[in-house]
């Protein structure tokens, strides 16, 4: 990509707060939590994406979140 177009890519980011807003906004940059992966997991299912019966929270592990810095945008 050219210098130009990434440039977009970054103020469009920026505009519609796809990093920094949200949970991010008061909880940190890269923040996890049960809550929001039950929500992922809701839609999933209900897209037909993922089946019910499938345990979810075998696919993370928030060890390594919770008491960490927390990066503020």
């Amino acid at each position: 990509m050219e210098d130009a177009q990434i440039a977009w890519g970054i103020e469009r980011m920026k505009e519609f707060q796809l990093v920094t807003g949200g949970d991010a906004a008061s909880s940190g940059i890269g923040v996890m939590t049960d809550a929001r992966w039950q929500s992922t997991r809701d839609y999933m299912v209900e897209a037909g994406l993922l089946g019910k019966a499938v345990d979810f929270r075998q696919g993370y592990d928030l060890r390594f979140v919770h008491g960490a810095n927390k990066v503020l945008p």
